[in-house]
């Protein structure tokens, strides 16, 4: 029933079941789940593609941009719904165990669980039919309401339906019913239920859609923005997949396309016949191989040629051309029969430019077109005899095509990697230099089998990791590769194919035969990691173009400029590796199911991106995949935890130069490279929308000048819409940030690198505030080494005229005296007062100064911003120090200056009295600054006094003279001043907490008993107890604790 009573029912009758739910079953029967699995997979195919292909008569229209956003939403609800169907299809059923073994039931759900899952189905159902109302009266498509009573029939009887089975399965398992329930069956016909209602509505719709649409209702505006990019033109309908991984998370969000959307297919200049099917048999959203190619001719020649390695069991016994067949003279001149160990699993279709799975070659769809192929065909199994099979171009149509020219690789090999051997040999003789595709099946080998295929034979003699490899031989244009896409970047995964291969033919030898999915799943968990193959292409001279479910697709890196009119605009910055998962594997709407890979792979997988994790679980939980699955790592890679060798994530080039104090390992406050967004290592380009929405929101900025976007604590994302909140901001009265200003230069890097990890590990891991680094100007690879150095929320904010220097001060030679290069000078005026009013602290009310080089020795164990909160304090410093007179020349006569032209007593406070009184120091001239100032390198400052009048008045005054230029003016002088002139010593706080910088270090007030020790110059300061530090080594150093150089007294007096 409708209405305010179907919540109450449904809340009701959930608990119910929970309540009688308090067991745990573990059906055998894996191989009913695995087909369960593969039936609804079919409806996920089915209802992806319906939503793929959602068109109406007003598809260049504004409204017809809304219908397809809104069409993508409705299909990702439909998929969610899908995703629960799939927790019920193989709830009960074991996962697959290590391979050949029947399988473990660890991770199967608890009927609470299944309980939970199919309500949740059911509520997801109702939400659906309000979403389908609702399109359908805004639509226009309402009608009568017939349609909309009938569909809401259907979906109550849907949900209805699956409540009972599950109860009845409940029943069953604790005795009390007579069973019969099998959610394995009763779950995927489910599916196709609801695929068939949604293919009705959508019928309806199409034909009912006009430009004049009721309502709009754009629910997510950032999205329909990003849509707009493409207006007028025919785009797809974009949906993403469905479940609480990428909906509730986020994980989905803001993934750049590879190409725009219009170039994917366009229904009026693209021929029909350019229309494929990838390899998980749905529609891509993606350029087609002949369309690739056609792009590709405008700027080179093709060759109309294209390369395949292939397994016999697909292609079937094959008679040689009449010279060769003395060599299989055994065999009557025919190659060995088809596999019988590939014909026992069912894995022997037939390739075809539509085949799904095993069978999909994009091969075949040229050569259907009237290209030329050679197709290496392998008999993977004893006798492992190999043919090249050489057709020519022809427009004759594939019935009237010339017979191939069918030659001998090798006949009765002894393995399949000597076969792998003599094919490389014929490989290399091929007459073709640039085919224009290169084909791998995943029968045959994995990316390790490039390394053979692909490397000149001069390069033969380089080292396994392909370090000395020359060029290949053959440079095919594009090339299809197949990966296990269960492995996100950054983690390299190479297994050595060849062994597996023989550890598989002996199983199946020893157990019973897997079929359908699970067959197919085993050699898919057999291939490379999207990392490693991409690595393995690199080597030679290949960039990954796009990933395609289970194949990643490389172009040749001098062609990339060929390919330029179909990718993204050259503004956005490239989609990284991990962009590239995400959107051909983790997001796609058919990956829950394809293959049964995420059920089969008995590991969730998701570990290996989830950034909270630590990088010791990360690395167990792939070390489980590897021995669950008994896949041997190839030779020649790092010996890892795996008891074999075995590759953790390729870190940045400059990684390794993290240490923390004392040369000691980073421990729990460093952490493995990480999969990182675009967006995450780039400006992100600004957008139609994109600045009214950042700044509209308070969530970011555009900087129209540049063209680029950034986003404000705590948001992140395309459009800031994702916010990644602090544990405990919810819990304070407060907003506040730790900040640094960052060069893009090495020896900077290098500390701040050392020095993050020791900001979590002694403070930031306790109270989690989000730290801002300003730039001005950052490449993306200095970026990852600042993201991945430590667990720190950390945004970047770039600052646009940091060394702007004014046209009428320039060319002064004073600008190139005094050993100060101009960053130097540009920060010293960035923070006396830019830094206070840059748009991303606006939203704060404290902010803390750090400098690279500054770290703290020890932990900090009290929370310094929360004690100048509740003491109401303005400004904390760290130590009193006093300036060299050649840093602030002529500083305190514009001081002056200004004082007196605002009528303002220099000597009014006591402490400008201290300050300015000669007999203090007795080493300055009455009324002249005696050079003591509050040190700012560690400071903390209430961010609305900062940014008041007042001071930045007294700021622009200086900056006006042009001082931090010409005389490199610093800003603890300006701070020191200003806070000298407005503010009482009641407040300001003393800030004694544990800090090394450089030559000086002290442990603070909360660890008396400790000492400050370094063991060389180069080192950092570490504390430890006062009885340990004779016992360092000798040489060790010993600081004196005082980090200022002047007492304090000098600026407040004495009692």
């Amino acid at each position: 029933p409708a209405g305010p009573e179907r919540p109450r029912r449904s809340k009701r009758r959930r608990q119910e079941l929970v309540w009688a739910a308090d067991s745990r079953e573990c059906a055998s029967d894996i191989d009913a789940a695995a087909k369960g699995l593969e039936d609804l997979h079919g409806s996920v195919v089915g209802i992806t593609d319906a939503c793929f292909e959602f068109q109406s008569d007003v598809y260049q229209r504004f409204s017809g941009y809304v219908v397809k956003h809104r069409i993508g939403l409705l299909c990702e609800r439909i998929l969610s719904t899908f995703d629960g169907l799939r927790s019920l299809t193989v709830g009960f059923a074991a996962r697959p165990g290590l391979a050949g073994s029947a399988g473990d039931c660890e991770d199967v759900l608890s009927l609470e669980g299944v309980a939970d899952a199919a309500f949740s189905v059911a509520e997801d159902i109702q939400l659906l039919d309000n979403e389908l109302g609702s399109i359908v009266e805004d639509f226009n498509a309402a009608g009568d309401g017939s349609l909309q009573t009938v569909v809401r029939e259907h979906l109550e009887a849907i949900a209805r339906n699956l409540v009972s089975a599950v109860e009845m399965q409940i029943s069953a398992s604790k005795g009390r019913g007579s069973g019969g329930v099998r959610l394995f069956e009763v779950a995927p016909a489910m599916a196709r239920n609801l695929f068939h209602v949604i293919q009705a509505v959508f019928e309806q719709l199409t034909e009912s859609v006009t430009y004049n649409i009721k309502a709009l209702r754009v629910s997510d505006l950032p999205r329909f923005l990003s849509r707009l990019e493409s207006f007028p033109a025919t785009i797809p309908v974009e949906i993403k997949r469905g479940g609480p991984t990428s909906v509730r998370e986020g994980t989905c969000r803001d993934v750049p396309a590879v190409y725009n959307a219009q170039h994917v297919h366009d229904p009026i200049s693209d021929p029909d016949g350019w229309r494929n099917r990838d390899v998980a048999g749905v529609l891509s959203p993606r350029p087609s191989i002949q369309k690739l190619l056609f792009t590709m001719s405008k700027s080179v020649p093709l060759s109309y040629n294209v390369i395949a390695v292939v397994p016999r069991s697909q292609g079937g016994t094959q008679e040689l051309t009449a010279e060769y067949q003395r060599m299989f003279e055994s065999t009557g001149g025919f190659t060995s029969s088809a596999s019988d160990l590939m014909s026992k699993v069912g894995l022997n279709a037939e390739p075809s430019c539509a085949g799904v799975g095993f069978a999909y070659s994009p091969a075949h769809c040229l050569f259907d077109k009237g290209w030329g192929s050679m197709i290496f065909s392998l008999g993977t199994e004893p006798p492992f005899d190999g043919v090249l099979s050489v057709s020519e171009m022809s427009l004759k149509g594939f019935s009237h095509r010339p017979r191939p020219f069918v030659q001998p690789v090798a006949n009765a090999s002894e393995s399949l990697e000597d076969l792998i051997d003599l094919v490389d040999s014929v490989y290399k003789s091929l007459n073709t230099p640039s085919p224009d595709a290169l084909f791998l099946s995943p029968m045959v080998g994995n990316c390790l089998t490039l390394r053979k295929l692909g490397p000149s034979r001069r390069s033969k003699g380089g080292t396994a990791g392909g370090g000395n490899m020359g060029p290949p031989q053959l440079t095919p244009k594009l090339i299809w590769v197949p990966v296990n896409p269960l492995i996100p970047p950054p983690w390299d995964l190479a297994p050595n194919f060849t062994q597996w291969h023989r550890n598989w033919m002996a199983r199946q030898e020893q157990a019973s035969s897997k079929s359908g999915f699970r067959a197919e799943a085993e050699w898919w968990l057999a291939q490379c990691s999207l990392a490693s193959a991409s690595k393995v292409l690199a080597e030679q001279g290949y960039s990954l173009l796009h990933l395609e479910h289970s194949f990643a697709v490389f172009v040749l890196q001098g062609l990339w400029p060929s390919l330029a009119p179909l990718v993204r605009d050259g503004r956005a910055p490239p989609p990284s590796l991990y962009d590239h998962w995400l959107r051909g594997w983790f997001c796609s709407p058919v990956a829950p199911t394809l293959f049964g890979l995420e059920w089969c792979s008995a590991e969730s997988l998701a570990m290996l991106h989830n950034r909270s994790a630590s990088s010791d679980d990360q690395r167990q939980r792939l070390c489980d995949f590897v021995r669950k699955h008994d896949l041997p790592l190839a030779v020649g890679v790092a010996e890892g935890p795996c008891g074999s060798a075995f590759s953790t994530p390729s870190a940045s080039p400059d990684a390794s130069r993290a240490a923390t104090a004392g040369g000691a390992s980073s421990g729990a406050g460093g952490r493995s490279p990480q999969s990182w967004h675009s967006w995450e290592l780039h400006d992100v380009p600004d957008e139609r929308g994109k600045e009214y929405l950042l700044e509209s929101q308070n969530r970011g900025r555009c900087l129209p000048s540049l063209g680029i976007c950034e986003c404000f604590p705590p948001y992140r994302g395309r459009f800031c819409e994702q916010a990644e909140d602090g544990s405990k901001d919810a819990q304070r009265p407060y907003r506040a940030v730790l900040h640094y200003l960052v060069g893009d230069r090495e020896r900077l890097l290098a500390d701040f690198e050392r020095t993050l990890p020791l900001l979590w590990e002694r403070f930031n891991s306790r109270f989690d505030y989000p730290v801002v680094v300003f730039h001005d100007g950052m490449a993306a690879a200095s970026r990852q080494r600042i993201l991945e150095a430590s667990p720190n929320r950390i945004w970047f904010a770039m600052v646009e005229d940091y060394t702007a220097v004014p046209a009428y001060l320039q060319g002064r030679l004073e600008l190139d005296l005094g050993g100060y290069a101009l960053g130097y000078r540009g920060m010293c005026k960035f923070r006396s007062g830019p830094m206070f009013t840059q748009p991303v602290m606006r939203h704060f009310d404290y902010a803390w100064t750090l400098d690279t080089d500054g770290y703290f020795p020890t932990d900090i164990m009290t929370d310094p911003f929360e004690r100048m909160h509740s003491g109401g304090f303005v400004y904390a410093y760290s130590h009193v120090s006093r300036d060299q007179a050649s840093a602030v020349q002529h500083f305190w006569e514009f001081c002056r200056l200004y004082l007196e032209s605002k009528g303002i007593d220099p000597k009014g406070t006591k402490m400008m009295r201290r300050l300015t009184d000669a007999l203090l120091l007795r080493d300055t001239y009455w009324h002249e600054w005696n050079r003591v100032l509050f040190m700012n390198d560690i400071e903390i400052t209430r961010l609305d006094w900062f940014r008041s009048d007042r001071y930045q008045d007294f700021f622009k005054f200086l900056d006006s003279v042009g001082g931090f230029w010409l005389y490199r003016w610093g800003d603890h002088a300006v701070r020191t001043i200003a806070i000298a002139l407005w503010l009482d010593p009641s407040q300001l706080m003393s800030m004694h907490v544990p800090y090394g910088h450089q030559n000086t270090c002290r442990c603070g007030e909360e660890h008396p008993d400790e000492v400050c020790v370094r063991s060389s110059p180069e080192s950092w300061w570490q504390c430890m107890h006062r009885s340990l530090a004779p016992a360092r080594a000798s040489g060790a150093e010993e600081a004196s604790g005082d980090v200022g150089t002047v007492h304090e007294s000098v600026i407040f007096g004495g009692d």
